[in-house]
This record gives structure tokens, sequence and C-alpha cells, in this order.
């Protein structure tokens, strides 16, 4: 995806571009490794500390592939 297609989805759905910062992932396993396949993010709150919905979170997930595989490493920790 070019960068200008990347814009232009981020200005469509605001929420993709949001930082959480408080989150809940389950489904984490070890033996799951590299792929954490199962993990999700159960709860969140967005950056101004409102909680983000189910699709909300699951387009964020989908979208920040890279920031979302980050947190399943950190909560392996």
């Amino acid at each position: 995806m070019s960068r200008k297609e990347l814009e232009a989805k981020f200005m469509e759905f605001p929420e993709l571009e949001k930082k959480i910062i408080n989150y809940e992932i389950e489904d984490v396993k070890s033996s799951d490794y590299p792929d954490f396949c199962d993990a999700f993010i159960s709860y969140a709150e967005d950056e101004n500390g409102k909680e983000m919905t189910e699709q909300q979170i699951e387009e964020w997930t989908e979208n920040n592939e890279e920031e979302f595989y980050d947190m399943i490493q950190e909560s392996l920790r």
C-alpha cells in the first residue's frame, strides 16, 4: 500500500492512528511463537483514556500489526 493510500485510509478511519495506552491482551502462549495467531486485545483505551469498541480494536490491530506484535512480546516479559 502506498503512502498516499495509507494517509487516505487514516483520514477515513481516524481510529487507525490512535495510540493505545491501557490494554489487555489475551491468549498469548509462548508455544504459539512466532505467530501468536490466538492473541487478541480484549480491552483497550485510546490516548485520551476513552474505551475503544471491539470494532475499533479489531481495525486498529489489523492496521498496526508491528505495534501489536510488540505489545504481545512485551506481555511475555
